[in-house]
C-alpha cells in the first residue's frame, strides 16, 4: 500500500510539473500583447533602389538619412531579382545593423499568382524557411506579402468588411503561399514575429485568414490621408475598426502611412500633419498598438509610373550625371522627426 501511494504522489507531481512546465513554456514562448518583445517601433520603409540602381555607396547614405530621421526600425523588401539574392540582401542589412537600425523584412510572392501549376503553399514554405533560416538571429519580424486583401477583392471599390467580398479563387491562391511562409517561417526560427498585412477596411479577409487557420502573430495595416482618421473610423455596421482590430488579440503596427497625392504631386503640408495625426493617435494607443512606419524615405524614382513613389518625406535630388542621391528633406521629414523626439524612450 504504501508503494502504491509514493507511486500515485510521484505521478501527481509529474501531471502537476508537466502542467506548471507547459504554462511556463506558454507564457514564454507564446506570442501575445503581453510579451510583445520590442518597445514602440518607429520606423520607416526604405527601397535599396529607389534613387538609383542598388549601389553600397548610396545605401549608406540613405541610411544616414534614416538615422539623421531617428528612427529604429527598417522595413525593406526582400529582393529576389538576383542571382544570388541572399549576396545582395546580406549586404543591405549589415549596413543597417551597423548602424544600429533593426529590419523588418517583407517576403513576397515571386511566382505568378495565376499559375496553376505552381504549388504556391511549397513555394510560400520554401521562401519563409530558406529566408527565416538565413537571418534567424539577425531579423526578429517579418511581414507576409503586401495587402493580400486588396489583391483579392472582387471589385477594388468594395469596403472588404465581409468576407463574401473576396475572390475565392485568387484568395485561395494567395493565402496558399500565405500559409506556406507562415508555416515555413516558424518551422525555421520559432521566436520570429510573422504579421499579417492589411489594408483599408478589409478586416473580412482577415476573418477568412483566422477561419482558414492561418497563422500570425501582428496585423500590419496601411493608412492614408485620403481614408480620414483611424481612431474615428467605423465600419459599416457601426463598430470601430479599431475595435474590430482588437477583438483578434494581436499587437497592430502601421505599417504604411502617408498622405493624399494628386497624381505624382504631394502636399507638403498635409503630408506632414496627416503623418503627425496618426503618428500621436498609434503612440497614445501603445497597449495594441506597437509600431508605426512612414512609406517612404525616399521617392521612387525608379518606379515613376506609381504615384505612391512620390510619398518620400526625403527629396530625390539629382546629380549632374543623371544619377540620383538623397535631397531636401521635405516638412513631413521634420515633422515626424519631431514626433518621435517627443515619444521616443518614454
Amino acid at each position: 500500500m504504501k508503494k502504491i501511494l509514493i507511486i500515485l504522489i510521484a505521478l501527481a507531481i509529474g501531471t502537476g510539473g508537466g502542467y506548471f512546465g507547459y504554462k511556463f513554456y506558454l507564457a514564454k514562448f507564446s506570442k501575445t500583447l503581453a510579451n510583445f518583445p520590442e518597445p514602440f517601433m518607429w520606423g520607416v520603409t526604405m527601397g535599396p533602389s529607389d534613387l538609383n540602381r542598388y549601389s553600397s555607396q548610396v545605401w549608406q547614405k540613405q541610411i544616414n538619412t534614416a538615422t539623421d530621421l531617428g528612427v529604429g526600425w527598417i522595413r525593406l523588401k526582400f529582393d529576389t531579382e538576383n542571382e544570388n539574392p541572399f549576396k545582395r540582401n546580406d549586404e543591405e542589412i549589415k549596413y543597417l545593423n551597423k548602424a544600429n537600425l533593426k529590419v523588418v523584412l517583407i517576403i513576397e510572392q515571386v511566382a505568378s499568382k495565376n499559375n496553376a501549376n505552381i504549388d504556391h503553399y511549397k513555394d510560400g514554405y520554401d521562401d519563409g524557411f530558406k529566408i527565416a533560416s538565413h537571418y534567424k538571429g539577425k531579423v526578429k519580424f517579418y511581414q507576409m506579402i503586401n495587402e493580400g486583401g486588396g489583391g483579392t477583392i472582387r471589385q477594388p471599390t468594395m469596403s472588404g468588411q465581409t468576407e463574401d467580398q473576396f475572390d475565392e479563387e485568387k484568395y485561395k491562391i494567395v493565402t496558399a503561399y500565405l500559409r506556406g511562409v507562415s508555416e515555413g517561417i516558424a518551422k525555421a526560427d520559432p521566436d520570429a514575429w510573422r504579421i499579417v498585412n492589411m489594408g483599408w477596411t478589409h478586416v473580412g479577409y482577415l476573418d477568412k485568414i483566422v477561419k482558414d487557420k492561418i497563422e500570425f502573430d501582428v496585423i500590419g495595416i496601411d493608412w492614408y490621408g485620403w481614408m480620414g482618421s483611424f481612431g474615428e473610423k467605423k465600419l459599416e455596421n457601426g463598430q470601430l475598426l479599431f475595435d474590430k482590430l482588437k477583438s483578434y488579440k494581436k499587437p497592430l503596427i502601421f505599417m504604411e502611412v502617408n498622405a493624399d497625392s494628386k497624381g505624382k504631386i504631394v502636399y507638403p503640408e498635409k503630408q506632414a500633419a496627416f503623418i503627425s495625426e496618426i503618428g500621436a493617435w498609434a503612440w497614445q494607443n501603445k497597449d495594441y498598438v506597437k509600431g508605426f512606419f512612414v512609406l517612404s524615405l525616399f521617392d521612387g524614382v525608379n518606379n515613376a509610373r506609381e504615384d505612391a513613389e512620390y510619398f518620400g518625406i526625403v527629396e530625390a535630388k539629382k546629380n549632374p550625371s543623371g544619377t540620383y542621391v538623397p535631397g531636401k528633406p521635405r516638412e513631413s521629414f521634420y515633422a515626424y522627426q519631431e514626433l518621435i523626439k517627443k515619444y521616443a524612450g518614454q
